[in-house]
């Protein structure tokens, strides 16, 4: 007798969308999305296939948790705005304190880290602070603080409630890291995304990453002038990709992107020898 025994490798379709998504669906159609990418990452398999949807916003990276993956957009092949991806959050209900400081609490459990924290008012870059109260404390217009609490609590100085007082005012998260993430992974096709509003990479390539290809893509920093990554160095960051020679990234390559106002570059490379990079814009 001769037995048979087949063996699926099947590939799977994952939808995400931040705005009718709930981690508690399936995610296999476009009738019961994931809601955040941490989720999706969280719950593929290695040659999976993670679809955002058009015009939706998260506010968290994506780091990317397995091997050859596609990453795009649905509906696929359409029209409408790219799945965006940012480090942008507005401020808002503040509750006075004391001697003109104002506290607020960020949304979700996306934090302000205490040492790098990047806080703008109206567009212009604040300066961070080493305590919420007492001596250290936010004192000059557009001092702030930030606690590093998962949500993280805000503290600026303001005569007056800040929203008033300076405009806007937004924070960018995460700091000191990357909007998108790929860590010694390799085989990735990844199009179709929006990234904005970073202090340090929008998308970070390293530990060995390989054989992964960028296409379709906005790379746009929005953060300018002096970076509190790096106080000494005005325009120090940010990078739009930047690919590093920590433990060498390989086969890398990325067509058709825009990468607009980043400090420094758009694309910034720090591999040497015989390793391929191609840009094509």
């Amino acid at each position: 007798m001769v037995m048979a025994l087949s063996v699926c490798s099947c590939a799977s379709t994952h939808y995400v969308s931040s705005s009718t998504g709930n981690d508690g669906n399936s995610g296999a159609s476009t009738a019961a999305p994931w809601k955040t990418l941490a989720y999706a990452m969280a719950h593929v398999a290695a040659g999976d296939s993670v679809l955002l949807n058009r015009g939706d916003v998260w506010n968290e990276p994506l780091v990317i948790s397995q091997n050859n993956l596609t990453i795009d957009a649905y509906p696929v092949g359409g029209t409408g705005p790219a799945p965006r991806i940012t480090g942008y959050q507005a401020l808002s209900g503040w509750s006075f304190t004391s001697d003109n400081i104002y506290k607020t609490t960020m949304s979700g459990t996306t934090a302000c880290a205490s040492s790098s924290g990047n806080v703008y008012f109206n567009g212009v870059p604040g300066q961070l602070v080493t305590a919420s109260s007492g001596t250290g404390s936010p004192a000059h217009d557009r001092d702030f603080y930030c606690d590093g609490a998962s949500p993280s609590n805000v503290y600026v100085y303001s005569q007056g409630s800040p929203s008033s007082y300076y405009g806007a005012v937004f924070v960018v998260t995460p700091s000191n890291s990357a909007l998108l993430d790929t860590n010694g992974k390799t085989g990735l096709n990844i199009q179709h995304l929006a990234l904005d509003y970073f202090d340090n990479y929008g998308v970070y390539v390293h530990g060995g990453s390989t054989n992964l290809t960028f296409a379709n893509m906005s790379i746009n920093g929005m953060v300018v002038g002096e970076n509190r990554l790096s106080a000494s160095t005005p325009g120090y960051k940010p990078y739009g990709f930047y690919v590093s020679n920590a433990g060498y990234a390989t086969n890398v390559s990325i067509y058709n992107v825009d990468a607009h106002l980043n400090s420094v570059a758009g694309v910034r490379s720090s591999v040497v020898g015989d390793r391929l990079l191609e840009v094509w814009f």
